[in-house]
């Protein structure tokens, strides 16, 4: 269970205008903020929202993420919050709450720089462990992550990158390197009730029919996988424009396996976020027949 949000807007030095005792605690649980930017205490730790900005009014409620009046998205695991507008209310058929719809969609932002607080092996595990409920043909589970961590793997995994994208993996505490991998079928016979079945018919079909196979379904888990890091409270940068075969040698060597794309995974950082860009309407997706 993630800890409550405590909230506390400054515009002043922590402690002034209160009593001794209050300022005292007030002073603690806000780091001693004299800068005059609004600081947010999650949990234990102040967190520094931009400057001009205040919370709404109200109680927070005991829930992992909370969007206030003005549209604005708290969230209890996240080191740093950005003021992000939901677009729009939460259709009246879905089966989520607005907060929950807002962690994971209408709030979700891509963040292009982290803190230096490190993903834990715990929150990496529980990641996981959302993320594998993902569907996939005949259970075929194609998806293969190399987890970057260490800053040695670091140096390996920035030459792969574009220039543009290098110094947001650089500054991300962990970036996940997201592949399908084309020899999944020798899993399925403990996979799936028929998976020797569906084994032989890969095989008959040719690395082609593979390899789309492995594609469709492990794209599929790594949406899984964006959605299931928002989920433990933390912030989602996917990549692409990398050398997907030099990522392959580097991290996947004597694998057979396609790159797909890379996330950076954090506590967001400083002007994390971009403004936010138009979605296309329903018509112009959508065609009913």
């Amino acid at each position: 269970m993630l800890s409550d949000v405590h909230r506390t807007a400054h515009t002043r030095p922590p402690g002034q205008g209160k009593t001794e005792e209050a300022g005292r605690e007030e002073a603690q649980s806000n780091d001693k903020n004299t800068s005059g930017d609004i600081i947010h205490s999650i949990g234990r730790r102040p967190v520094r929202l931009p400057k001009g900005w205040s919370p709404p009014e109200g109680p927070v409620p005991d829930r992992p993420f909370h969007r206030g009046g003005d549209g604005t998205c708290f969230n209890r695991g996240m080191a740093v919050v950005s003021p992000v507008p939901v677009p729009g209310p939460v259709p009246g058929e879905s089966a989520l709450t607005e907060s929950d719809a807002s962690l994971l969609f209408g709030g979700a932002r891509t963040a292009y720089t982290f803190t230096d607080e490190p993903v834990t092996d715990a929150q990496l595990r529980a990641i996981h462990e959302l993320a594998k409920w993902a569907p996939t043909a005949v259970n075929a589970q194609p998806l293969r992550v190399a987890a970057v961590q260490s800053p040695a793997a670091r140096e390996r995994l920035l030459p792969c990158l574009p220039r543009g994208n290098r110094e947001q993996a650089a500054g991300a505490p962990l970036t996940l390197v997201c592949a399908a991998d084309r020899t999944f079928a020798e899993s399925l016979p403990r996979l799936h009730p028929r998976g020797e079945r569906y084994q032989q018919l890969l095989e008959e079909g040719g690395a082609k029919m593979r390899a789309r196979w492995a594609r469709t379904s492990a794209l599929i888990q790594t949406a899984y996988v964006i959605q299931a890091i928002r989920a433990v409270g933390l912030a989602a940068g996917p990549m692409n424009g990398d050398d997907a075969e030099a990522l392959a040698t580097e991290f996947f060597a004597g694998q057979d396996v396609e790159v797909l794309l890379v996330i950076n995974v954090g506590h967001p950082g400083p002007d994390a976020y971009q403004e936010r860009n138009p979605r296309l309407p329903f018509e112009e997706v959508y065609r009913v027949l």
